[in-house]
């Protein structure tokens, strides 16, 4: 017979134990802790319920008068309990600062009343004035604002609050209706006769922002792009006379809750765009568009489809990216038109990607049994993806523009079946290998540009136009290489010569010596070396100049007294080589040139040749200039010119509204006008 071992257990044995039992707790307990708040949340939604119910009783026995169909009706909870003293708790803390909102309404010469809840506790749970059929747990959530705003029902125009003590309190619930004087110590706005769009929200009326419902007797109906970007807010009041918020409006903010309110149509891009929302409550229905990037950069933990309840509301792609929403539940699928979900077009990413245990981020193949087949457009556009490897599934076929731009991946694997990538699908990326699968029958202009493909022989560094029979080298449609020294384009491919440069294939193109270009070679477009950097440009003659990339004849041979573009950054004193006669449309556009000399002999300057420079001080124009094109000398909004003078040599009239894009310009030989820093005054000496 064996003995039995008495000696117990040893020491790393014990360890063993210990160090399960912790994993075992760490899974366990957020679980758990999950569990305690959603049944937390129940008993929050069956308390707000309860007290409903009793308002509607006060009301039936004429405690209070909810008699006006055009007021909205706030009644404390304290007039409904026993104790107003102790008004009990949530399921998470006391009540705080929490109402039965009531509304009236004559239908067929008969009153209807409706009840709502809008609540706030100690602790910071809220519901955000939802009604009694709508009440839901997922309408609970935490705010570090610990109070509620006294917002109307529908198109009503007035608020009536029954305080603590079931008296009418006069200090809160007011329609905010401003006039010029009021509004303009807070508000930028423009107006027509029927409305009024508020442009820009001034700093020092403060953080927690409200939006009027109407200024001058008008309804503030639009939010202007970026009218509330970047101003630290940390509240909004959206009117509900507002119909639609413009792009970017409150981007840039430390918004933690938003309610949208009923008649809010359009959402447009990026308008809420890197807040810290982690509340957000829709209308449940009317709302018509979320456009893309909406809300991404928040800290929202609940899916789309939780969050949105209209099933008509179309979603752009990205509106929700790079959100805190756990992995398996962060895809979002295009909404159909009929409110059903295409699950074959992958929109966006809702989740926190810092959150996942290794740097390799797989695409789903399917949903609901369904093939992915098409990546959309922006779909992980500047998403949390830095240091990525990416996989693709090869159900997809076709990724749309922008579908990866700006995203930080270092790799990726393209799908087999793929035929379609859209322009600048992969653009601004850390891309250092790349292979295009053999069945691609398209690719977009710049659709890998600004990445770091290795020329290693097997990698595809200069991009090649594609179509249905194969790979076309007469054309080159993009460069996906990173910085480097001196650069020479190919000649030819695989025996093929090239002919043509796209429009933008060379956008991000950043050489620090040489650029050598073909000698016989066609550009598409004014972009083909738009935002590109190079300090020296072989024109394809052996020639060297000082960032001048002349144009093209229709046989593709040279035509040196054209200017197609500029490739050195930030410079002072250009001087137009002598042999130009016409500066092309876009030139210079974002070079940021300071100043520039321009040659006699000079006689035409194109479309927004200098549109996003920094032109300063005095400018000359020759002689012999006779074409001044749109924007040629753009001084509008946006740019940064500093320009106070204008030298006119020609003995010309210009009309200086189209050359500048200033409104106020008109047309002489000489005179004055206003730009953005002040006036310009046009002289002939």
């Amino acid at each position: 017979m064996k003995k039995i071992n008495k000696k117990g257990f040893t020491l790393i044995e014990l360890l063993a134990v210990i160090v399960i039992m912790g994993i075992l707790m760490m899974v366990a307990i957020p679980s758990v802790n999950l569990i305690i708040i959603d049944a937390r949340k129940d008993i929050y939604v069956n308390s707000a319920r309860t007290f409903i119910n009793e308002a509607e009783k006060e009301v039936l026995n004429s405690t209070f008068e909810i008699d006006d169909p055009d007021t909205t009706y706030y009644i404390h909870i304290a007039n409904l309990v026993d104790d107003p003293t102790n008004l009990g708790k949530s399921g998470f803390a006391t009540w705080s600062d929490s109402y039965v909102v009531a509304t009236m309404a004559l239908v067929n010469n008969k009153v209807t009343t409706n009840y709502y809840f809008n609540s706030v506790d100690l602790a910071g749970w809220k519901i955000s004035l939802i009604g009694r059929d709508n009440l839901a747990k997922r309408h609970v959530y935490q705010d570090s604002i610990k109070k509620i705003e006294f917002l109307p029902v529908g198109n009503r125009k007035k608020i009536v609050v029954y305080d603590k003590n079931g008296n009418i309190d006069k200090t809160k619930g007011a329609f905010v209706s401003l006039d010029g004087n009021d509004a303009s110590k807070c508000y930028e706005y423009t107006k027509n006769k029927n409305a009024v769009t508020i442009t820009k929200y001034k700093v020092a009326c403060g953080i927690e922002a409200v939006i009027p419902d109407e200024i001058e007797g008008l309804p503030v109906s639009s939010i202007g792009s970026h009218a509330f970007a970047n101003k630290n807010l940390i509240s909004i009041r959206i009117s509900k006379n507002v119909k639609v918020i413009g792009w970017e409006a409150f981007a840039y903010n430390n918004l933690t809750s938003v309610v949208i309110p009923e008649g809010v149509k359009t959402i447009t891009e990026g308008a809420f765009f890197k807040n810290k929302i982690s509340s957000l409550v829709f209308p449940n229905k009317g709302l018509e568009t979320i456009g893309a990037r909406s809300f991404q950069n928040n800290q929202l933990t609940q899916s789309s489809a939780e969050l949105v309840p209209d099933p008509t509301t179309k979603i752009g792609t990205c509106a929700f990216c790079n959100n805190k929403i756990s992995h398996e539940n962060a895809f979002t699928y295009l909404k159909n038109s009929d409110g059903t979900v295409n699950y074959e077009a992958l929109i966006g990413y809702m989740g926190d990607t810092s959150k996942l245990s290794n740097k390799t981020f797989v695409i789903p193949e399917s949903k609901n049994g369904v093939s992915l087949k098409v990546i959309k457009d922006n779909a992980f556009h500047r998403n949390a993806l830095s240091g990525f490897h990416v996989v693709i599934p090869d159900t997809v076929t076709d990724i749309e523009s922008g579908a990866f731009s700006m995203a930080g991946i270092t790799s990726v694997d393209l799908p087999s079946n793929l035929k379609k990538i859209g322009a600048g699908a992969f653009v601004g990326n850390k891309l250092q290998n790349l292979v295009i699968p053999s069945g691609v029958t398209s690719i977009g202009n710049k659709a890998f540009n600004s990445n770091s493909v290795v020329d290693n022989g097997t990698n595809e560094v200069w991009i090649y136009n594609r179509t249905n029979s194969g790979v076309d080298y007469t054309k080159i449609i993009g460069y996906a290489g990173g910085t480097v020294t001196n650069l020479t384009m190919p000649e030819s491919k695989n025996g093929v010569k090239l002919q043509v440069i796209a429009n933008q294939a060379l956008e991000g193109l950043n050489v620090t010596g040489t650029f050598k270009l073909p000698k016989n070679v066609k550009y598409t477009g004014d972009m083909t070396f738009y935002n590109i950097s190079a300090i020296k440009i072989d024109n394809g003659d052996g020639v060297l100049t000082d960032g001048f990339v002349y144009g093209r004849n229709s046989d593709g041979t040279i035509n040196n007294k054209y200017l197609y573009s500029y490739t050195i950054r930030n410079q002072r004193n250009v001087k137009i080589p002598s042999n130009i006669e016409t500066i092309g449309g876009r030139a210079f556009s974002y070079t940021r040139t300071k100043s520039v000399i321009f040659n006699e002999g000079l006689k035409r300057i194109g479309t927004s040749a200098f549109d996003g420079c920094n032109l300063e001080g005095t400018v000359t124009l020759p002689s012999t200039l006779t074409t001044l094109d749109g924007n040629a000398l753009y001084m509008a909004n946006g740019s940064n010119s500093t320009v106070t003078k204008i030298i006119n040599k020609t003995g010309k009239s210009f009309n200086w509204k189209v050359a500048t894009g200033m409104r106020n310009a008109g047309t002489f030989e000489t005179g004055t006008f206003k730009n953005n820093r002040g006036e310009v005054v046009v002289t002939n000496k």
